[in-house]
């Protein structure tokens, strides 16, 4: 016979679980990825926030609209009303990828998932094999991360201290779950994919700049970047040299004298050499430069409208430059994984990422890009698309401007 505790953790697990899958239904419905969430408050089982995916929101896209980081932003946002974040656990539809697990880890938050993801989800290994995370992570995500109990199927996997570790839910939860996804999968990569040309068919603004300023694409491009096209902010895409280095300083200064953020910076090259965005500020779960620069970089997209594409390439096609790279930390493993949704497909060429200052050795980011799940070690092949520049002058110039702050 159950104990009254258990019976009311379970009926707590299939309250929790019939959100998520009914969230994760509507998201595929609304043309998103088909994944739902919600946080609650583990003393209680108050539900403290539902969320659906919203990669795909009308015609907006936003790569890290994933449910785990917008309730890992949400939690941050409320954090001073909230009970402490290891008194809370995320319910997901779906394995948490890469992304949401730097953001989860960084937050301290629990959470637990009904489906797995062989592709993108951290546990796709099994449960308890933790190779997908720097070793750094692993005794953390073995404290914190569960995967639901199914009744005749399958045994709860995680920490015996979370609330659900005595409770099993139905299993069509988790077959509804996975259908969601799955048939939502191919639909939505294509349509994040779609409407780009070819590289070698790109138009460069800056041409458009000079002889239409007044033009919308040109006008929506300078508000997001009141710079753009300007001579500081025009490179030579094979050798930007200390003229990179300067916009990655001045950026990062900038956002520590507003923000008292640590000290980094990205920007988005375009394949003529254009700096078309540059963002500074906080390194955390809640915001990266890094993750900034992405999002807008969608958001400039659909503001250009469909003539517009005649003039931005698909991410794939540009240089992302960040100031200082990866850290072997949540946050910098969030930035990895949020590549991952950024290009959301193959890449044609090397390079894509490329960080002037490194924050762990060469060794051990290509260790920990290798050993990420299938569609970042391999469809993606993250580790081509992840390295430091070889511009000696930029690394010197970043370099020389570092130590110098370093020492005031």
């Amino acid at each position: 016979m159950r104990s009254s505790s258990s019976a009311g953790s379970s009926l707590l697990a299939e309250k929790c679980a019939r959100i998520a899958t009914e969230g994760a239904e509507k998201a595929a419905a609304r043309g998103t990825f088909g994944v739902g969430g919600l946080l609650i408050e583990n003393n209680t089982g108050r539900v403290l926030k539902k969320a659906l995916n919203r990669v795909i929101s009308e015609n907006a896209i936003d790569p890290t609209a994933h449910v785990e980081k917008q309730l890992v932003d949400w939690y941050f946002s409320r954090r001073k009303a909230l009970p402490p974040a290891a008194g809370m656990t995320i319910i997901s539809s779906l394995d948490p990828c890469i992304m949401c697990t730097g953001a989860i880890l960084g937050a301290v938050l629990g959470v637990i998932h009904i489906a797995d993801d062989p592709e993108c989800g951290v546990s796709c290994r099994g449960h308890n094999d933790l190779t997908t995370l720097p070793a750094e992570l692993r005794q953390q995500k073995a404290a914190s991360f569960s995967t639901f109990g199914l009744r005749g199927k399958r045994a709860f996997a995680g920490p015996q201290d979370s609330i659900f570790s005595r409770s099993e839910i139905d299993p069509l939860f988790e077959k509804r779950s996975t259908r969601a996804f799955t048939s939502s999968l191919g639909r939505v990569r294509g349509r994040i994919n779609k409407n780009w040309i070819s590289p070698d068919c790109l138009e460069n603004p800056r041409l458009l700049a000079k002889n239409k300023p007044s033009s919308h694409i040109v006008k929506t491009v300078r508000r997001y970047n009141p710079e753009a096209f300007s001579e500081k902010h025009t490179l030579e895409p094979d050798a930007p040299g200390a003229a990179l280095g300067r916009v990655l300083i001045e950026k990062a200064e900038e956002s520590y004298r507003n923000t008292g953020s640590l000290f980094n910076s990205a920007c988005i090259i375009d394949p003529f050499g254009n700096i078309l965005l540059s963002a500074g500020g906080a390194n955390s779960v809640e915001q990266t430069p890094l993750l900034d620069v992405m999002r807008r970089y969608y958001s400039l997209a659909s503001d250009v409208g469909k003539d517009g594409r005649r003039y931005l390439a698909h991410p794939k096609y540009c240089k992302i430059a960040i100031l200082f790279g990866p850290a072997r930390d949540p946050t910098g493993f969030m930035e990895i994984g949020a590549l991952g949704s950024f290009f959301e497909g193959k890449l044609a060429k090397h390079g894509q990422l490329e960080y002037v200052l490194p924050r762990q050795d060469a060794s051990e980011l290509a260790d920990t890009l290798r050993n990420l799940p299938p569609f970042y070690s391999k469809t993606i092949n993250l580790k081509n698309a992840i390295r430091q520049t070889r511009d000696g002058a930029l690394v010197e110039f970043c370099g020389k401007a570092v130590a110098k702050r370093n020492r005031m």
